[in-house]
């Protein structure tokens, strides 16, 4: 009896990824995920190729996107409570991706860093922006919805192979494409599904 629960329960959260609001929703988490996971494991190597830096100084990259991260959840829990969440998203998307470019032409590495920062800096509330308009769409079935998103955290494990890949073909700085093109498709997705 308990066994046919849970599987009522997971058959009405996947049957959820038929409302194409939520899918794009679901897709923006799964690609969030993937980019930061993607983004930390591919710094340390791209210093060491870019820079010859040692990989203790990529863990200080690491450490620092994440201390930006912070800061720009702290941060945006205020400005939020003046803007409206898709201008917010969208504008600080578009800095990151500004940002982002910036971290792969530099030759500087210095400037490097001070992009890397804006990144986590300007993507720390994407995931609970996206978390709370999913949310929205079903007031009834927020559980549902909640777990459904929280599976989006999955996106970890599909984004950083496919860059290893690419890095072991090519170059570490060739496979930070598949992270630009990640939030190019963020923003875009945003313009559909984040209501005004």
């Amino acid at each position: 009896m308990v066994h046919d629960d849970k599987q009522q329960t997971g058959a009405k959260i996947i049957s959820l990824l038929k409302n194409k609001q939520l899918l794009l929703l679901f897709s923006i988490i799964v690609l969030i995920v993937g980019f930061e996971i993607g983004l930390m494991t591919a710094v340390p190597k791209y210093l060491t190729e870019r820079y010859s830096l040692p990989l203790d100084k990529g863990g200080f990259a690491c450490s620092l996107y994440y201390a930006a991260r912070t800061l720009g959840t702290f941060a945006g829990s205020f400005l939020l409570l003046k803007l409206s969440p898709r201008s917010f998203f969208i504008n600080t998307l578009v800095v990151a991706i500004l940002a982002f470019g910036v971290l792969m032409g530099t030759g500087h590495v210095t400037v490097w860093m001070v992009a890397l920062f804006l990144v986590g800096l300007t993507c720390a509330n994407v995931f609970a922006i996206v978390f709370g308009a999913a949310l929205r769409t079903g007031p009834s079935s927020t559980n549902e919805i909640s777990a459904l998103m929280i599976m989006g955290v999955a996106g970890g494990a599909l984004i950083p192979p496919v860059m290893g890949i690419l890095a072991d073909a090519t170059t570490q700085w060739t496979s930070l494409f598949i992270l630009l093109f990640t939030l190019q498709y963020i923003l875009i997705t945003a313009f559909y599904v984040l209501k005004k």
